[in-house]
């Protein structure tokens, strides 16, 4: 199963920014480069794993179902 955000991307960057995280700190708390991030946020499909990791890295209290929808 792959996953991608449910909003645009400035939305989703708002949302990065509420939380006082950058897509640089986001990458490296998961392991992936700052470009992944990037790609992510302009649409690219994710597994599972790595929308989990987004998500708990921008927020402990975000889970997959409030970022991302099943493709």
């Amino acid at each position: 199963m792959l996953y991608t955000l449910k909003m645009n991307d400035e939305d989703i960057k708002k949302i990065i920014k509420l939380h006082k995280k950058t897509q640089t700190e986001i990458a490296k708390k998961i392991g992936v480069r700052k470009s992944y991030i990037s790609q992510l946020v302009h649409g690219k499909n994710v597994s599972k794993l790595c929308a989990f990791a987004t998500c708990k890295a921008i927020s402990s209290d975000l889970e997959i179902e409030d970022l991302f929808k099943i493709v």
